[in-house]
Protein backbone atom coordinates (compact mmCIF):
# COMPACT_ATOMS: atom_id res chain seq x y z
CA UNK A 1 0.00 0.00 0.00
CA UNK A 2 2.92 2.29 0.53
CA UNK A 3 4.61 2.52 -2.67
CA UNK A 4 0.94 2.66 -4.20
CA UNK A 5 0.21 5.62 -2.11
CA UNK A 6 4.26 7.04 -3.09
CA UNK A 7 3.55 6.42 -6.88
CA UNK A 8 0.54 7.94 -6.80
CA UNK A 9 1.33 10.91 -5.28
CA UNK A 10 4.43 11.44 -7.96
CA UNK A 11 2.12 10.73 -10.73
CA UNK A 12 0.02 13.16 -9.74
CA UNK A 13 2.51 16.08 -9.19
CA UNK A 14 3.52 15.22 -12.80
CA UNK A 15 0.14 15.81 -13.12
CA UNK A 16 -0.45 19.24 -11.58
CA UNK A 17 2.68 20.54 -13.52
CA UNK A 18 1.37 19.54 -16.84
CA UNK A 19 -2.20 21.42 -16.17
CA UNK A 20 -0.13 24.31 -14.79
CA UNK A 21 1.96 24.48 -17.81
CA UNK A 22 -1.86 24.79 -19.96
CA UNK A 23 -3.29 27.17 -17.92
CA UNK A 24 0.16 29.76 -17.64
CA UNK A 25 0.83 30.36 -21.58
CA UNK A 26 -0.30 33.20 -23.35
CA UNK A 27 -3.06 31.85 -25.39
CA UNK A 28 -4.41 30.30 -21.70
CA UNK A 29 -5.35 34.18 -20.77
CA UNK A 30 -6.68 34.81 -23.77
CA UNK A 31 -8.98 31.74 -23.20
CA UNK A 32 -12.69 30.80 -22.57
CA UNK A 33 -11.67 29.20 -18.94
CA UNK A 34 -14.60 26.97 -19.58
CA UNK A 35 -13.52 25.18 -22.35
CA UNK A 36 -9.43 25.71 -21.41
CA UNK A 37 -10.89 23.82 -17.92
CA UNK A 38 -12.36 21.09 -20.21
CA UNK A 39 -9.44 20.87 -22.42
CA UNK A 40 -6.85 20.13 -19.39
CA UNK A 41 -9.21 17.40 -17.52
CA UNK A 42 -9.53 15.29 -20.71
CA UNK A 43 -5.76 15.86 -21.53
CA UNK A 44 -5.12 14.94 -18.43
CA UNK A 45 -7.57 11.76 -18.73
CA UNK A 46 -5.74 10.83 -21.83
CA UNK A 47 -2.38 10.24 -20.12
CA UNK A 48 -3.98 7.59 -18.15
CA UNK A 49 -5.04 5.82 -20.63
CA UNK A 50 -7.70 3.17 -20.43
CA UNK A 51 -6.72 2.09 -17.40
CA UNK A 52 -8.31 2.49 -13.99
CA UNK A 53 -5.04 3.90 -12.70
CA UNK A 54 -6.68 7.68 -11.92
CA UNK A 55 -9.60 9.63 -12.48
CA UNK A 56 -9.77 13.33 -12.59
CA UNK A 57 -11.57 15.82 -10.67
CA UNK A 58 -12.10 19.66 -11.26
CA UNK A 59 -14.21 22.12 -9.53
CA UNK A 60 -14.06 25.73 -8.72
CA UNK A 61 -12.94 26.52 -5.26
CA UNK A 62 -15.20 27.75 -2.68
CA UNK A 63 -14.32 31.30 -3.36
CA UNK A 64 -14.68 30.96 -7.68
CA UNK A 65 -17.58 31.92 -9.56
CA UNK A 66 -19.34 28.90 -9.90
CA UNK A 67 -21.20 30.07 -13.04
CA UNK A 68 -18.22 29.02 -15.51
CA UNK A 69 -18.87 25.50 -17.11
CA UNK A 70 -16.45 24.00 -14.89
CA UNK A 71 -19.31 25.35 -12.17
CA UNK A 72 -20.15 21.68 -11.03
CA UNK A 73 -17.36 20.10 -11.75
CA UNK A 74 -15.72 18.23 -14.21
CA UNK A 75 -14.68 14.69 -14.29
CA UNK A 76 -13.73 11.21 -16.23
CA UNK A 77 -13.96 7.74 -16.44
CA UNK A 78 -16.64 7.39 -13.77
CA UNK A 79 -16.10 8.66 -10.53
CA UNK A 80 -18.47 11.32 -8.94
CA UNK A 81 -17.55 14.86 -7.14
CA UNK A 82 -18.94 13.88 -4.69
CA UNK A 83 -16.02 11.70 -3.58
CA UNK A 84 -14.01 15.00 -2.79
CA UNK A 85 -15.21 15.11 0.81
CA UNK A 86 -16.39 19.06 1.56
CA UNK A 87 -13.33 18.64 4.72
CA UNK A 88 -10.94 18.47 2.24
CA UNK A 89 -11.94 21.11 -0.73
CA UNK A 90 -12.25 23.84 2.26
CA UNK A 91 -8.73 22.62 3.37
CA UNK A 92 -7.42 23.25 -0.07
CA UNK A 93 -8.88 26.72 -0.08
CA UNK A 94 -6.94 27.51 3.39
CA UNK A 95 -3.57 26.32 1.83
CA UNK A 96 -3.74 26.74 -2.10
CA UNK A 97 -0.24 26.28 -2.08
CA UNK A 98 -0.49 22.90 -0.65
CA UNK A 99 -0.70 18.96 -2.28
CA UNK A 100 -2.60 17.53 0.22
CA UNK A 101 -4.42 13.82 -0.14
CA UNK A 102 -6.90 11.84 1.81
CA UNK A 103 -8.36 8.15 1.67
CA UNK A 104 -11.70 8.21 0.58
CA UNK A 105 -14.54 5.96 -0.37
CA UNK A 106 -15.20 6.24 -3.99
CA UNK A 107 -18.71 7.37 -4.97
CA UNK A 108 -20.33 8.60 -8.15
CA UNK A 109 -23.10 11.13 -7.35
CA UNK A 110 -23.05 15.09 -7.82
CA UNK A 111 -21.75 17.58 -5.54
CA UNK A 112 -23.31 17.56 -2.08
CA UNK A 113 -24.56 14.16 -2.85
CA UNK A 114 -23.79 11.85 0.51
CA UNK A 115 -20.77 9.88 0.02
CA UNK A 116 -21.10 6.75 0.47
CA UNK A 117 -24.51 6.44 -0.46
CA UNK A 118 -26.81 4.84 2.33
CA UNK A 119 -26.54 1.05 2.41
CA UNK A 120 -24.32 0.74 -0.47
CA UNK A 121 -20.79 -0.78 -0.17
CA UNK A 122 -18.05 1.07 -1.54
CA UNK A 123 -14.33 0.99 -2.77
CA UNK A 124 -11.27 2.89 -1.29
CA UNK A 125 -9.53 5.24 -2.89
CA UNK A 126 -6.65 8.01 -2.37
CA UNK A 127 -7.49 11.49 -3.47
CA UNK A 128 -4.73 13.75 -4.41
CA UNK A 129 -5.68 17.77 -4.80
CA UNK A 130 -3.34 21.22 -5.13
CA UNK A 131 -5.94 24.24 -6.30
CA UNK A 132 -4.59 26.59 -9.71
CA UNK A 133 -5.05 30.00 -10.04
CA UNK A 134 -6.17 30.94 -13.77
CA UNK A 135 -5.08 33.69 -15.82
CA UNK A 136 -6.89 37.23 -15.12
CA UNK A 137 -10.00 37.03 -13.29
CA UNK A 138 -10.98 33.68 -14.02
CA UNK A 139 -10.50 32.44 -10.28
CA UNK A 140 -9.16 29.22 -8.72
CA UNK A 141 -10.07 25.73 -9.35
CA UNK A 142 -9.37 22.56 -7.75
CA UNK A 143 -7.98 19.46 -9.58
CA UNK A 144 -8.22 16.17 -7.91
CA UNK A 145 -6.43 12.88 -8.76
CA UNK A 146 -8.65 10.20 -7.83
CA UNK A 147 -6.67 6.63 -7.27
CA UNK A 148 -8.40 3.86 -6.53
CA UNK A 149 -7.48 1.23 -4.05
CA UNK A 150 -9.58 -1.57 -4.69
CA UNK A 151 -7.16 -4.21 -5.27
CA UNK A 152 -4.81 -3.20 -2.65
CA UNK A 153 -7.95 -3.88 -0.40
CA UNK A 154 -8.43 -7.06 -1.88
CA UNK A 155 -4.58 -7.90 -0.69
CA UNK A 156 -4.85 -6.22 2.90
CA UNK A 157 -7.81 -8.68 3.24
CA UNK A 158 -6.12 -11.41 2.00
CA UNK A 159 -3.15 -10.88 4.47
CA UNK A 160 -6.03 -10.47 7.26
CA UNK A 161 -7.75 -13.90 6.25
CA UNK A 162 -4.84 -15.97 6.16
CA UNK A 163 -3.47 -14.34 10.00
CA UNK A 164 -7.07 -14.94 11.78
CA UNK A 165 -6.59 -18.51 10.34
CA UNK A 166 -3.10 -18.52 11.06
CA UNK A 167 -4.25 -17.50 14.75
CA UNK A 168 -7.09 -19.79 15.30
CA UNK A 169 -4.80 -22.45 15.00
CA UNK A 170 -2.45 -21.28 17.42
CA UNK A 171 -4.91 -20.52 19.28
CA UNK A 172 -6.50 -24.43 19.22
CA UNK A 173 -2.97 -25.95 19.59
CA UNK A 174 -2.22 -23.58 22.56
CA UNK A 175 -5.39 -24.55 24.05
CA UNK A 176 -4.89 -28.66 23.29
CA UNK A 177 -1.82 -28.41 25.07
CA UNK A 178 -3.00 -26.70 28.14
CA UNK A 179 -5.73 -29.15 28.28
CA UNK A 180 -3.02 -32.33 27.94
CA UNK A 181 -1.40 -30.30 30.90
CA UNK A 182 -4.04 -29.99 32.93
CA UNK A 183 -4.97 -33.99 32.66
CA UNK A 184 -1.72 -34.87 33.06
CA UNK A 185 -1.65 -34.01 37.20
CA UNK A 186 0.94 -35.19 39.15
CA UNK A 187 0.27 -37.60 41.81
CA UNK A 188 2.01 -38.03 44.73
CA UNK A 189 4.45 -40.87 44.47
CA UNK A 190 3.52 -43.32 47.90
CA UNK A 191 6.80 -43.78 50.22
CA UNK A 192 6.62 -47.35 51.33
CA UNK A 193 5.65 -47.76 55.17
CA UNK A 194 8.69 -48.49 57.43
CA UNK A 195 8.20 -51.08 59.91
CA UNK A 196 10.30 -50.87 63.13
CA UNK A 197 10.92 -54.59 64.99
CA UNK A 198 11.11 -54.53 68.79
CA UNK A 199 14.15 -56.27 69.81
CA UNK A 200 13.72 -60.00 70.46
Amino acid sequence: LDAKVAASLARAEAGFQSAKAQLTTEEAGQADPGQLLTQVVFDLGRQAGSTDLYDVVLMPSPATDTSTPAGRGLRITGVGVNTIPSSLIQLLSDEPDRVISKFVPLCYGELGDPCPAPGRDTDPGLAVGQQLRLAGDAGSYQLYFVFPLTEEQKTVSLVRGRLFLGGSAMTLLLAAIAFLVARSVVRPVPTPSSTTRSPG
